[in-house]
């Protein structure tokens, strides 16, 4: 109404205002198509409604696999709070920008920033320094920083015990679910990723309903009980596609190509790999693009072995950069590889094959990966 009216600043007011939730219910279509819409009719204006349309545009937008809109909007959003003399709107902002580095494997670039806006709002004993910290608790999970992970965790649940919100206890499960994961305590990941579930679900939050879809998934997977597994992942998938979230089309990929690995199912492998690798090289998304070498020169490391040893080269050169881990069980697979990799070539074509493969960057990987595709 107020958009066909000519009332653009009524529209912007309400559109930044309902941002919260479209994005908590992860109605994405819905709610960037309305703020998209509203930011259009008032450019260029500058106000604190502007500034949190922006916010919320690259909020969805991440979550919708427009990297580039997201931080485009981030930045726009941060300088639009400097310019307003809001430095408290600005630092969230950044937080939001950090987001956009971590999805496109500039892990580190958003590290720093996570900790500077933690910081912040920790000095000024502000709730909102909960998010940086469950960012900041996701990159020490990549990055295989146990002590730091469990620090962080014990002071998530400190904060979801003092404010209550189920949306609070469901971010702070699933990240104490993904730290079990790299301890490989399944029981410890089941009990985190049902009560993330559980949280979800009271909260209304699909966006971490899936998550934990795909969090469950992956304990039946290692339990395998494979049928479980699909169950989850078919549910995760189906909040995926019903929202256009393409964080959680990501993460259910990523599953499949494990729980493909574990049937020995190499076309369902494939299948997922490809789904995989369309949106990470849309995406630039880096890390993503060197665990899709790992998964693939596992798969053919018997009947191309030079190939699977520059595939597991380009992984490993670009988890270094990135100081990245790798969840246990795939550390295992790596080094089993890599062991029988160089048996099979012997030393002087392995290692030749290994610094061609570590000289690829990520974004070049199709290369390796003719069959793909």
């Amino acid at each position: 109404w107020a958009l066909e009216h000519g009332e653009t600043g009524l529209a912007l007011r309400i559109a930044a205002g309902l941002g919260r939730y479209w994005f908590f219910r992860a109605l994405y279509r819905e709610g960037r198509e309305w703020l998209e819409r509203a930011v259009a009719s008032c450019s260029p204006v500058t106000s604190s409604h502007m500034a949190a349309a922006l916010g919320w545009i690259a909020g969805i937008a991440l979550h919708m696999g427009d990297y580039a809109r997201a931080e485009e909007t981030s930045a726009a959003a941060v300088a639009m709070f400097e310019v307003l003399d809001d430095e408290a709107g600005a630092m969230r902002e950044r937080n939001s920008l950090a987001n956009t580095y971590l999805a496109s494997g500039r892990v580190e670039q958003a590290r720093e920033i996570y900790d500077e806006v933690s910081r912040y709002f920790d000095e000024r004993r502000e709730d909102f320094a909960y998010v940086p910290m469950v960012n900041r608790t996701i990159v020490a999970v990549w990055q295989g920083d146990v002590t730091t992970a469990t620090t962080l965790i014990a002071r998530l649940y400190e904060y979801a015990d003092r404010i209550d919100n189920p949306e609070i206890r469901s971010w702070t499960e699933l990240t104490e679910g993904d730290l079990a994961a790299i301890l490989d305590d399944v029981d410890r990941m089941e009990d985190a990723y049902q009560r993330a579930l559980d949280h979800s679900l009271r909260a209304g939050n699909r966006l971490l309903e899936g998550w934990a879809c795909t969090g469950l998934a992956d304990v039946a997977r290692v339990r395998v009980e494979f049928s479980k597994a699909h169950v989850f992942l078919a549910t995760a998938a189906a909040v995926g596609a019903e929202s256009g979230a393409a964080s959680i089309e990501w993460v259910v990929n990523v599953t499949r190509i494990d729980l493909a690995a574990e049937e020995r199912d190499r076309e369902a492998l494939e299948t997922a790999l490809r789904r995989l690798l369309a949106s990470s090289l849309q995406w630039q998304d880096t890390r993503t693009l060197a665990l899709s070498a790992l998964g693939y020169g596992l798969v053919v490391r018997y009947d191309m072995p030079e190939n699977a040893a520059r595939l597991l080269g380009l992984h490993e050169a670009a988890f270094h950069k990135e100081k990245l881990a790798r969840r246990p069980r795939h550390e295992r697979l790596f080094q089993s590889a890599k062991a029988e990799l160089r048996e099979r070539l012997g030393d002087d074509s392995f290692d030749t094959a290994w610094k061609e493969g570590a000289a690829i960057s990520p974004l070049d990987v199709m290369t390796l990966m003719p069959e793909i595709g």
